[in-house]
């Protein structure tokens, strides 16, 4: 939430013309927790930050995309596989269709996409309003947009995630001449603006250590505050 509450602090102070997430720009699911509880209280709260940073992009206009470093996403196959069932589905060989049923985007478009080009912009959702998140913003949901980019040579292909009404394709393409101004390793496809972010971001190993013998010297030794087996074992 703390992410999302100082992105939209940074909009609404500096007016930047392009605001770049380490992530997609809505929240990742595994699952909506129920309401009343104490998770569906701060997953309340989470929502209501995206929603004031959705605001915050449409009155200022800013270009907020998201940029996800290790995609599991397969909606590209997907797509990509009802057009040519559609179109194709009689000549189309049994193995492609097991291809794009089994592989993620990332994987396919690391073959067919070469340095600088990108994929075809798509939604996220091919239906929003059904979307377990996309459905908590209304609107804004049905304006979540994606597309594939080869920054480096070497590396696959990073998604991203934006937000865009009216030229989605303009927007994507305006996305894209950034990312690759701020992408210059070859076997690396992460924009170096979000690798600085990330490496003042993160916690090191001594503080994370320091936190939980804290947390430790408070509880006392109880068993859910037990290092996992793996990182105890004696031999």
């Amino acid at each position: 939430i703390k992410e999302v509450i100082t992105a939209t602090e940074t909009i609404e102070k500096f007016e930047p013309d392009m605001l770049f997430m380490h992530g997609s720009v809505i929240p990742h699911y595994t699952f909506v927790p129920e309401k009343g509880s104490l998770l569906g209280e701060n997953y309340r709260r989470m929502i209501l930050a995206y929603v004031d940073l959705f605001e915050a992009v449409r009155l200022r206009k800013t270009v907020l995309a998201g940029v996800i470093e290790d995609s599991r996403g397969t909606r590209f196959c997907e797509i990509l596989n009802s057009i040519l069932l559609t179109h194709f589905s009689a000549s189309m060989p049994p193995e492609m269709k097991i291809v794009l049923t089994r592989t993620k985007d990332s994987n396919l478009l690391s073959y067919t996409l070469k340095k600088g080009e990108r994929s075809f912009v798509f939604p996220y959702s091919s239906k929003s309003s059904q979307h377990p998140i996309l459905k908590e913003f209304k609107q804004a949901g049905s304006m979540i947009y994606t597309f594939y980019l080869k920054t480096a040579e070497y590396d696959r292909p990073i998604r991203i995630d934006f937000l865009g009404d009216k030229g989605v394709v303009d927007k994507a393409d305006f996305i894209s001449s950034v990312l690759l101004k701020m992408t210059g390793h070859s076997n690396y496809g992460i924009p170096s603006i979000l690798i600085e972010a990330d490496q003042r971001a993160k916690l090191e190993e001594n503080e994370l250590e320091m936190f939980y013998q804290d947390i430790m010297n408070k509880t006392g030794n109880i068993s859910s505050l037990f290092e996992q087996r793996r990182n105890q074992r004696p031999f």
